[in-house]
C-alpha cells in the first residue's frame, strides 16, 4: 500500500506541476494510482497491431541487406499500423459507450501553454466543473489540449464552444466513476451545426 500511495503522490504532483491555479481532481476508481488498462477485446487487437508493426519494422532494420522483396515486411508493418489504430479507436468507443451526457456548471477554467515529453508545444484547458449524478454532487476537472500553432482567437472560440456565458457546459461522464469525465461542445453549439 505504501508503494501505491507514493506512486499516487507522484502522479498528482505530475498532474499539477505546471503551477495550475486549478488543482487536478484525480479519478481512479480505487483511489489508487492511475493506469491505462485493456478493458475490452479491441485493446488486444491494438496490442497485436503494435507488436506486428514493431516486429515488421525490426525485421526490416535487422535484415535490410538480406531481404530481396520488401513486400512481406512492409505488409506486416502496415497491417500492424491499421490494427493498432482501429483497435485503439474502437477500444475507447466501446469503453465510453455507456457513459452519460450531463449538463454541468463550470465554476472556473484556465489555459496554459506547455509541452509534452517529446517537446511538442500544446495549449491545455483545465476546467473545474460541478454536476449531480445519482443524488451525489461531484466536482471534476476535465481537460482538453490542442496544438500551439492555433491562434488566440481560435483558443477563445474553442472555450466558447464548450463553456456558455452562464457557465453551463456539457460533460460525458463515466457513471461507474463520475470523476472520470470528458468536456463536450455545448448544446447551443451542437444545434448550430
Amino acid at each position: 500500500m505504501e508503494n501505491k500511495s507514493k506512486l499516487r503522490k507522484l502522479q498528482e504532483w505530475s498532474d499539477n506541476r505546471k503551477n495550475w491555479r486549478i488543482d487536478y481532481i484525480f479519478y481512479p476508481e480505487d483511489k489508487g494510482y492511475r493506469v491505462t488498462s485493456i478493458k475490452n477485446p479491441m485493446g488486444y487487437v491494438s496490442m497485436i497491431g503494435i507488436f506486428l508493426f514493431l516486429g515488421g519494422f525490426a525485421y526490416l532494420m535487422i535484415k535490410k541487406d538480406e531481404v530481396s522483396n520488401f513486400t512481406m515486411p512492409v505488409s506486416i508493418c502496415l497491417t500492424g499500423f491499421v490494427l493498432a489504430a482501429v483497435g485503439s479507436i474502437s477500444h475507447e468507443l466501446i469503453r465510453k459507450r455507456n457513459w452519460v451526457t450531463i449538463e454541468a456548471h463550470c465554476l472556473d477554467h484556465e489555459t496554459k501553454l506547455g509541452r509534452t515529453a517529446n517537446n511538442v508545444h500544446l495549449w491545455a484547458l483545465r476546467t473545474l466543473c460541478k454536476f449531480e449524478i445519482n443524488n451525489q454532487e461531484i466536482l471534476c476537472t476535465p481537460e482538453a489540449t490542442w496544438p500551439k500553432r492555433k491562434s488566440e482567437a481560435w483558443k477563445d472560440h474553442f472555450i466558447q464552444e464548450r463553456i456558455e456565458k452562464q457557465g453551463i457546459c456539457m460533460l460525458r461522464v463515466n457513471p461507474n466513476n463520475p470523476h472520470e469525465t470528458e468536456l463536450l461542445r455545448s448544446k447551443k453549439h451542437n444545434r448550430s451545426r
